[in-house]
């Protein structure tokens, strides 16, 4: 196994070894992400695979190269600490208490882990972790609870027609079938004088998209209920 040690020691060969791997497992971790369209995707989960491994590397080469009398993992410490504020960016908390994104955090999380394990040469740990996080994000989620996959949540946009009817149609809209949460006035994007708009989250539940939208349509005094773009 002379190779493997060698591929372990800090050389040309094992950097380029290392950083190409961690493009890899960034790759993988951030397919699925990618594919839902989630905040943190591809590039995402390449960056910060990349950016641990180099961090991780940076430690050992002042340590052993550099002859610097530190601790080598001292570096590679900071990553996993930090890498918490970048999966902040991810997680959503609803008024209505749902908190989305807490699969695309720690997606991150185990991105920058893989880095790290790449960096110090443990190609066996970061390859399983990658395969085993990949399988997770990849497949597990189709044995989730049916009604907890059904609760999906959109963004929507709709336009109240009468300034002085904007409590009132508020009022109902807090009503529980309708789903919505997270209420913003804005101004109106049609551009008529007399309507204010309203950006909102509806939670789907079982029903369909177009079903819920005409449903808030109904409402009297709603002009019209569109998803965000």
């Amino acid at each position: 196994m002379e190779w493997l040690m060698y591929l372990r020691d800090f050389n040309m060969a094992s950097i380029l070894l290392r950083l190409g791997l961690s493009f890899v497992c960034g790759f993988l971790l951030g397919l699925e992400p990618e594919r839902k369209k989630r905040p943190a995707g591809l590039r995402t989960h390449i960056l910060v695979c990349l950016g641990s491994a180099t961090a991780s590397m940076t430690g050992f080469y002042v340590f052993y190269v550099l002859s610097v009398n530190t601790d080598p993992l001292r570096i590679a410490a900071q990553v996993i600490s930090g890498i918490g504020f970048l999966g902040i960016g991810t997680i959503l908390v609803t008024d209505r208490s749902h908190v989305l994104g807490l699969t695309t955090a720690a997606g991150l999380w185990t991105s920058a882990a893989v880095g790290l394990a790449l960096g110090a040469g443990f190609y066996e740990g970061a390859l399983l972790c990658t395969a085993f996080a990949f399988l997770t994000i990849a497949i597990l989620y189709h044995f989730e609870d049916e009604k907890a996959k059904a609760a999906n949540t959109i963004e929507i946009y709709l336009e109240i027609s009468g300034l002085h009817q904007v409590n009132h149609v508020i009022a109902v809209l807090d009503d529980p079938k309708y789903g919505i949460g997270n209420i913003h006035i804005k101004p109106a994007r049609s551009g008529i004088m007399d309507n204010l708009g309203v950006e909102a989250t509806m939670t789907l539940g079982s029903s369909r998209k177009q079903e819920m939208l005409e449903r808030v349509e109904q409402i009297e005094h709603i002009a019209f209920a569109i998803e965000s773009a």
